[in-house]
């Protein structure tokens, strides 16, 4: 329902609630009222560590697989909070966050997957700290084992903006990257804070279309092929589903940067249709895609006038 500072859709991570055990050992919800509200994103970052509260229950290993999967360069840190949930928190709710004396600032939009293999990809940060800043570097590579080549950051029009680029790429290639910047007092500050063990990524994806693909996880089919394409009004687009699921539709240019988000809900199984009307775009090539918790779909969209 809402978007991130820069303007754009949050990535949604989702890991399982896990039930409350205690008393005869049977599983219960906080739907009962005996039961506490066991949550696993009740977490709290203290530098390149996350405190990650546990209950000694079967989901306990999943939780950690996923806050691992999803923050590269983190130590994970389970912490039993079966003796604090009951008073209505765990790790975040008891100790919040602790502020820094002499901060250096940087805040950055991480690039979208994109279908680009022709232009340089700009990247650009916000930067600040009090004694100004010195230095602003970008780093990027290919390959993670092969080691990070660095690109110096220029200042912006907008104010303590800091803009590089990193050169375009073929397809089926990931991108990863980070950025570090110097202040003017000596100071030195890296974003994810984990690099360059952590980094930022976005793959530059294939333009052939896809239109169906086999999601073994659900043993169905999901398939979608918009028409009229090439479009120039309204176009449609059919979503099949085996089994009813939760699907977002968004419309983006070549770039992978979110033009119109068509639908995001529930598709009951079968065949659905969507629409989106072409008239009012500018001519050109964008992408439909489909995507669902098990994977994507992608369709590639012409408009003429």
């Amino acid at each position: 329902n809402f978007n991130s500072v820069f303007g754009t859709p949050y990535k949604i991570v989702r890991v399982v609630a896990p039930p409350d055990y205690s008393g005869n050992g049977t599983a219960i919800y906080p739907n009962n009222s005996s039961a506490d509200y066991r949550t696993y994103s009740n977490s709290v970052f203290v530098n390149k560590t996350v405190l990650l509260p546990v209950y000694e229950g079967p989901f306990d290993s999943t939780a950690v697989r996923i806050y691992q999967e999803n923050l590269p360069g983190y130590r994970i840190v389970p912490i039993d909070c079966r003796d604090i949930i009951g008073a209505s928190g765990a790790i975040h709710c008891i100790t919040h966050s602790v502020g820094v004396n002499d901060p250096l600032l940087i805040s950055h939009q991480r690039l979208a997957d994109t279908y680009d293999t022709q232009n340089p990809y700009q990247v650009q940060a916000l930067m600040q700290h009090r004694s100004g800043i010195d230095a602003a570097q970008l780093y990027y590579t290919t390959d993670t084992l092969a080691g990070f080549t660095a690109v110096n950051l220029s200042p912006s029009l907008a104010t303590n903006s800091y803009i590089g680029t990193i050169p375009a790429q073929p397809a089926g290639t990931t991108v990863y990257y980070y950025l570090r910047a110097v202040s003017e007092s000596g100071k030195v500050q890296v974003r994810p804070i984990t690099a360059p063990n952590g980094w930022f990524s976005f793959r530059v994806i294939d333009t052939t279309d896809v239109t169906s693909i086999q999601y073994n996880a659900l043993q169905s089919v999901f398939e979608m092929k918009a028409f009229p394409n090439p479009a120039n009004g309204i176009v449609c687009i059919p979503v099949s589903v085996e089994a009813s699921q939760t699907v977002a539709i968004e419309l983006l240019d070549l770039n992978g940067r979110l033009i119109q988000l068509i639908h995001n809900g529930t598709v009951a199984a079968g065949e659905n249709r969507f629409y989106l009307d072409a008239a009012s775009l500018p001519s050109g090539a964008y992408f439909i895609k489909a995507h669902t918790r098990f994977g994507s779909v992608n369709q590639k969209l012409m408009v003429a006038h």
